[in-house]
């Protein structure tokens, strides 16, 4: 199983189970949290794999200043679930948003019907999810759309 997590204020979670079943939500950021530690907690040797998106500190999040959203909760969002999956030994991968924006097409998510359209956050875990599963050999690249036309 994948289990794949956009982190924010409106936190996508996307996962894939041993039967290539998908499904993916959005919810607030600590009930994103607790979700994630529940589908962890317990998960040791059950082949688990947490694909988490990476938050880089650039000038534009400085910029963007802290009214509003705490800037940063992103990183402790990540922190607690790389904690959580090291205190499990469950595998704990972070990828670059545009690593999986680039490969994570809206073709190839509507193709294997993972699309849901709307604020995105749930369809951005599930870009996260299918370029790790490309990476750990269970979606095959080459059956994928090659555009979004």
């Amino acid at each position: 199983m994948i289990l794949a997590i956009d982190p924010g204020k409106a936190t996508g979670l996307a996962y894939l189970t041993a039967g290539a079943v998908h499904a993916s939500k959005t919810l607030p950021y600590h009930e994103a949290l607790e979700y994630a530690v529940w589908e962890i907690d317990g998960a040791r040797d059950t082949g688990l794999t947490v694909v988490c998106e990476d938050f880089i500190i650039s000038s534009r999040t400085v910029r963007a200043g802290t009214s509003g959203w705490r800037r940063g909760l992103e990183l402790e969002f990540i922190g607690v679930v790389r904690w959580y999956c090291w205190k499990e030994e469950v595998e704990f991968v972070l990828q670059a948003p545009a690593d999986a924006k680039s490969f994570g097409t809206n073709s190839k998510l509507k193709q294997l019907g993972w699309w849901q359209g709307g604020a995105g956050h749930a369809d951005d875990a599930s870009r996260h999810l299918l370029l790790a599963a490309v990476r750990k050999g269970i979606v095959d690249p080459a059956e994928l759309v090659v555009s979004d036309r």
